[in-house]
């Protein structure tokens, strides 16, 4: 009898949290009591540990940074653990959705169309109600039902296949698309630092495979995403190291733990037919592909009407590399180019630059300080393109790693860089000349 008023109470109190507590729109404003009070509002999970969190200052930006190993060092069980990590979890997808997820998704595609990097956003939001399908290239297809079957077929601890791929043409981007959908049935995860130990590398794999799974049989095998390594013998020596901690680890060899794939860029642009372990992504769209980028342009012009023709990396993979469009382009934009002008000086620097050095990239603050722009601790919120003027369609904004993480400036695709470091060596010339 008293364990039922027990019951009742928890759940009445509950109810009244649910009802009198007004928690702020993102997690990221709440407070250690708003925190204290979600968790109270979940029915699966014990008061007591919304005690826990609070005594250790647990607020909305700890939240979303809690992993579940840290949060059952605090004295909470591992089943709340992850009920509290999934709920937050999906109360953050929700939010997105339901306040400012629209924008936020128009902003995304727009970096992305424009020739940014694809984010894992991207993805999500391409599932969403009313949103077009992410656009799956021919290629993804045979990953998912050739390639992963016949290396899973394989009696072997570590595997490996390989996307190479043209820049611009979408290497990365169908790499990460793999990943993505099979998020569920892989642990999937991406090598950041290609400067790091290979030995500690195969340790963190093996880890993460063997990561709480002493009770799930069979455990999933890691899908892991190797990009832009300009070296295939350092994957193979990144293999080997996961195949040698696995023995020391006694994990199985009779089936793929560990699958390694291996994004690279391609040395030669002529196309080639994908093999067992190997596929190839080029300058050319088929005619399928054709048309999902022809439905996908409809989309974007839709939405985006007018700015729409400033989606270069989009338009240069659809009108496959034509050397009048990106010329084209170029020539417009640099038209009445002035040396003299500091936005000019830049873009010239940037795009020299590229031409020598793959993906070259220069910092936010540095093209701030040069082009006379208030420099902010808080990178995220400067606009330095707009200091680019009628350049700024030419450069995204990137995050670049080195020793630290930092905002950077690039050009948005390798071969406009390359015609715009001829034009503007030409104007420049002409400017300086004149």
């Amino acid at each position: 009898m008293a364990e039922t008023r027990a019951v009742e109470e928890v759940q009445n109190n509950r109810r009244e949290i649910s009802h009198s507590t007004e928690l702020p729109a993102e997690i990221k404003d709440w407070d250690k009591e708003h925190v204290r009070d979600w968790i109270l509002t979940l029915t699966d999970v014990d008061n007591e540990n919304a005690k826990i969190l609070y005594e250790q200052d647990i607020n909305g930006p700890s939240l979303l940074l809690l992993e579940i190993s840290e949060i059952k060092d605090i004295g909470i069980k591992l089943g709340p653990a992850k009920l509290i990590i999934h709920h937050r979890d999906e109360l953050k997808a929700n939010q997105l959705k339901n306040s400012g997820g629209n924008e936020d998704k128009l902003q995304l595609e727009e970096t992305f169309y424009k020739g940014g990097k694809v984010s894992w956003w991207n993805f999500f939001f391409s599932e969403q109600p009313g949103s077009m399908p992410f656009i799956k290239r021919d290629k993804f297809e045979y990953i998912i039902d050739t390639i992963i079957p016949d290396m899973c077929s394989l009696r072997q601890a570590c595997v490996r296949f390989n996307i190479f791929h043209i820049p611009g043409c979408g290497g990365t981007t169908l790499a990460m698309h793999v990943l993505w959908t099979l998020k569920e049935k892989f642990r999937c995860a991406i090598l950041k630092n290609k400067d790091v130990d290979y030995e500690d590398v195969a340790k963190q794999v093996v880890n993460l495979l063997t990561y709480e799974t002493v009770e799930q049989q069979p455990r999933l095998s890691v899908l892991l995403l190797i990009d832009d390594f300009e070296d295939s013998d350092a994957v193979s020596n990144i293999q080997q190291h996961i195949e040698k901690e696995c023995q020391k680890k006694n994990v199985s060899a009779k089936s793929p733990q560990v699958i390694l794939l291996n994004c690279m860029r391609a040395d030669s642009w002529e196309q080639t037919e994908a093999t067992y372990d190997t596929v190839f992504i080029g300058n050319k769209l088929s005619d399928k592909e054709q048309i999902l980028f022809e439905k996908k342009l409809e989309e974007i012009e839709k939405i985006y009407q007018k700015n729409a023709e400033t989606f270069y990396g989009f338009m240069i993979l659809k009108k496959d590399f034509a050397p009048e469009y990106i010329q084209g382009v170029v020539k417009n934009t640099l038209k009445g180019f002035n040396f003299k002008k500091k936005d000019a000086q830049l873009i010239a620097v940037l795009v020299l630059l590229n031409c020598y050095c793959k993906s070259a990239k220069m910092s936010v603050s540095i093209c701030e300080e040069f082009l006379g722009l208030p420099t902010r601790p808080d990178s995220t919120s400067c606009k330095v393109e707009d200091g680019f003027g009628k350049f700024s369609t030419l450069v995204t904004r990137c995050t670049a790693e080195s020793s630290v993480e930092f905002q950077a400036i690039r050009v948005i695709h390798s071969r406009k860089g390359k015609t715009d470091a001829g034009h503007s060596q030409y104007v420049g010339e002409k400017t300086l000349l004149t």
